[in-house]
């Protein structure tokens, strides 16, 4: 039998090679599916790693789930921080909401439903709400900075995801989702 050497880079810890074969799972597979077998092998380590670095699976998903949401924070904010005067508020709210690699129906739809399992999720449900907590608040910093009431970030944020889930329920276009949300932030005088 031949041994065949792993391919990996050597700066990344094993501890966040299991993370992030853990979070890659959570969008293959989904919550239900994963298992330290699963992990080891799409971070193609050993088995005996996955157990050896985090006392259980709750705790591995709890710190993949926890990452992509301090990635997804990082990603934000480097938004905010390019924020300039003349920037049209519906562009940076869509950006900050959704990121322009995942417009498109099926992979928005299987980000919408990995979340609906975070949030069936007990132990995870908290993690969510922080990143829920902290995407109003970003959208209330774009607003504020581009001269527009910040309260109104809350109803913003609540415009996109009931369009989100109309655009993928009814299977509409792009161009249908962005015209209806423009549309109704516009009649609010945010855009």
């Amino acid at each position: 039998m031949a041994i065949t050497a792993r391919k990996i880079d050597p700066s990344v810890s094993t501890r966040e090679r299991i993370v992030d074969a853990t979070l890659a799972l959570v969008f293959e597979v989904g919550l239900s599916e994963i298992s330290h077998r699963k992990i080891a092998e799409r971070g193609k380590l050993p088995l005996g790693s996955t157990t050896y670095h985090f006392d259980s699976l709750s705790e591995i998903v709890a710190a993949a789930i926890e990452k992509m949401f301090v990635d997804e924070q990082a990603r934000r904010s480097a938004i905010l921080e390019a924020l300039d005067k003349e920037d049209e508020f519906f562009e940076v709210f869509l950006d900050l909401c959704i990121p322009s690699e995942v417009r498109n129906q099926e992979k928005l739809s299987n980000i919408y439903s990995r979340l609906i399992e975070i949030q069936a999720d007990k132990s995870l449900r908290s993690l969510l709400a922080a990143d829920e907590l902290a995407l109003q608040k970003d959208i209330a910093k774009a607003l504020e900075f581009l001269g527009f009431d910040k309260n109104y970030a809350s109803e913003a944020q609540a415009l996109f995801d009931g369009f989100v889930l109309q655009w993928l329920i009814h299977e509409k276009s792009w161009n249908w989702f962005k015209s209806k949300l423009k549309t109704s932030l516009e009649e609010r005088n945010l855009s």
